[in-house]
């Protein structure tokens, strides 16, 4: 920052300069060949920077070796199939969740199991939902309804008030 202070301040001294040396030169024959070389000279202050390589404005790249843009690339990719599927387990828990209130049905907990199979991309593998022990009895509508509406291997579990649970799979 203090390199671009220092940079400012000698464009606009240079400005000045230049401006007063116009004033005070006579209109005569060298007038072209000043303005010229104040034009030249105020560029050279502008592109100075550039030019002299200030340390104060320098980037500094660093070096990585293959390896550790290897492992940056290996933990980024991590990171977002780990987004994607929080996103996707979300976005599905909430559709599950709308489609289970419109049929009239709360449920205690939904957990949507993700398989991620390498090169071929991640696939929801199965959806456990767990219900009151009331909705028992309509076990296979609900299940049905759900596989159909959605097209996806749900298994129905069931919980008592007490937090017992029974799985009613099917």
């Amino acid at each position: 920052m203090e390199g671009i202070k220092q940079w400012a301040f000698s464009v606009c001294a240079a400005m000045v300069a230049c401006g007063l040396c116009q004033m005070l030169l006579p209109k005569a024959g060298m007038e072209k060949i000043f303005r010229m070389t104040v034009s030249i000279f105020f560029l050279c202050c502008l592109l100075s920077p550039i030019v002299l390589q200030n340390p104060g404005l320098a980037l500094e790249l660093t070096e990585y070796s293959q390896s550790d843009i290897n492992e940056r690339a290996r933990r980024l990719q991590e990171t977002v199939e780990q987004q994607t599927d929080e996103s996707v387990r979300g976005e599905l828990t909430k559709i599950i969740g709308e489609k289970l209130h419109g049929m009239g049905i709360n449920y205690h907990d939904i957990t949507i199991n993700i398989n991620t199979n390498g090169q071929s991309g991640q696939e929801i593998e199965s959806v456990d939902i767990t219900l009151d022990m009331a909705h028992e009895k309509d076990h296979g509508e609900i299940r049905e309804t759900l596989v159909r509406d959605l097209g996806l291997t749900i298994r129905l579990g069931y919980e008592r008030g007490g937090g017992e649970s029974e799985n009613g799979s099917g």
